[in-house]
């Protein structure tokens, strides 16, 4: 099951950008939930913008992704990729595409995500999605309005939160540290 999909520099995509299907806290539409065990996700969303802004070009991403992970056993080594970078800013052209991808098999949180341009890959990775809040734990099964949550109720405990660190520990898991 999908929960969240990121992409930076591809096609007219220069920034990080998000779909997300994390559901939010309005009940309104329960119907509207796919779960998986403790986790639930949103069965549809609606992308809307101006002409050009990149609607279209997030189901290429989601398509090519797809067809690069399905296909990537039998590619020539020796090809190039069909990746594209944001061209109209002088600093992007020269700068790998990435790609997240944040979903949910056999009720385990996992991300996967990699860094490329036309020529290479430079970094792979698959995780199980695990977060520790310091004073919290080990917070495998949280979303990202729950974990909003957690940083203003320690704010308002007078504790105020210094940083925010997100990042991967290269063997294990996706940390966010919270430091008070």
């Amino acid at each position: 099951m999908l929960v969240q999909f990121t992409v930076e520099n591809f096609l007219s995509i220069r920034d990080k950008v998000y779909l997300s299907l994390e559901p939010s806290k309005d009940s309104e539409h329960p119907e509207n939930l796919i779960t998986k065990g403790d986790y639930k996700a949103v069965n549809s969303v609606a992308i809307y913008g101006a002409n050009a802004s990149g609607k279209s070009n997030l189901f290429k991403i989601l398509t090519l992704v797809g067809l690069m992970l399905r296909s990537s056993h039998s590619v020539d080594i020796n090809a190039k990729l069909p990746l594209i970078p944001f061209k109209l800013d002088k600093g992007s052209v020269n700068k790998p595409s990435e790609f997240e991808i944040k979903f949910i098999l056999d009720e385990t949180r996992y991300v996967y995500g990699f860094i490329a341009d036309k020529d290479k890959i430079y970094d792979e990775y698959l995780y199980p999605f695990i977060i520790e809040v310091s004073g919290h734990g080990m917070l495998d099964d949280i979303s990202s309005y729950e974990l909003q949550e957690i940083i203003e109720d320690i704010d308002k405990k007078g504790y105020p939160v210094h940083s925010v660190t997100l990042g991967y520990e290269k063997t294990k898991y996706m940390i966010i540290e919270i430091l008070i």
